[in-house]
């Protein structure tokens, strides 16, 4: 049984319902930890406790219907002061990387993790993430010139995600999410962002 090349990063919250939820001098990492936490009570959603950015790979048993993640690497997010979760995601991600060279991995994770690091990635891997509302996008890098001054960092700006969006060609496609077989529209436009 191979895993599937793909990786999930999750930052795991605590709550009082949460397997994580600890108070109290002796706990590793939680002295100052007060983070977001999704399962929250509460309009802030924070919790105290012990704050984890979880790396999965997802795999498919021969004796299961659905795929199931199997967490591979975890590392303990210790506050703002140290590595942030996007870095402690990404390191994981790299090691992964290293340990598979020859196979692609396809990375993903909520919006938290979005970050101008995942262009450090290596090539065998892919990063699937939800952009923010304001997200610039630009064409890719034109070809240089050989006229004199700086190469080009980036294309010409795309505009906003509303008339980007309204100008994409969608196609109605198949997926297989939550548990469910849906129909979604899907587009895809290569560019810098």
């Amino acid at each position: 049984m191979s895993p599937s090349p793909v990786v999930e990063t999750n930052a795991t919250g605590t709550s009082p319902k949460s397997a994580l939820h600890r108070v109290g001098k002796k706990v590793l990492g939680v002295g100052v930890l007060w983070a977001h936490d999704g399962s929250g009570r509460g309009k802030g959603k924070l919790g105290f406790g012990n704050t984890w950015v979880i790396c999965a790979v997802v795999v498919r048993l021969p004796f299961l219907t659905k795929p199931i993640a199997l967490p591979v690497a975890a590392r303990l997010w210790r506050g703002k002061d140290t590595a942030s979760r996007t870095d402690l995601a990404l390191e994981m991600v790299h090691d992964l990387a290293a340990l598979f060279p020859n196979r692609t991995l396809h990375v993903t994770g909520d919006a938290a993790y979005h970050s101008g690091k995942v262009a450090d990635l290596p090539g065998t891997v892919t990063f699937t993430t939800r952009l923010s509302r304001n997200a610039a996008l630009c064409e890719p890098i034109p070809p240089r010139t050989n006229k004199r001054g700086r190469p080009r960092k980036k294309g010409a700006a795309l505009g906003s995600l509303t008339t980007i969006t309204k100008a994409a060609n969608w196609r109605l496609t198949v997926v297989e999410r939550y548990g469910r077989t849906e129909f979604v529209w899907i587009t895809e436009l290569e560019c810098l962002w």
